[in-house]
């Protein structure tokens, strides 16, 4: 049984798709972070690098992050105000749209 408020299914895998990307934008911003606080930057560039940034420029690299997470977790609130067919039994959320379906 699940807990209430969660994400399963469908919901669960796009949420966690948007998770994971976003843990690498972390990582890449830790690794800024770091080297402006040590003053040390890597890979022998004059500002602080990430490591997709050695491909692309920094502002663009920044909005295809916020876009590829942005995209799964729409995705993942979809599914979870309105699950597939099968899916309705683990949609024991109050948003859920399927409420009643559950029930039953």
């Amino acid at each position: 049984m699940s807990e209430p408020y969660t994400f399963a299914g469908r919901a669960r895998t796009w949420w966690t798709v948007a998770l994971v990307i976003q843990f690498w934008h972390h990582i890449e911003h830790l690794l800024l972070i770091g080297q402006a606080t040590f003053h040390h930057n890597l890979f022998g560039k004059p500002v602080p690098c990430s490591i997709l940034q050695l491909v692309v420029p920094r502002v663009e690299l920044h909005l295809f992050y916020n876009s590829i997470v942005f995209i799964p977790m729409v995705i993942g609130m979809y599914y979870h105000m309105f699950p597939p067919q099968g899916e309705t039994q683990h949609a024991n959320c109050t948003c859920s749209w399927h409420k009643e379906e559950s029930a039953a």
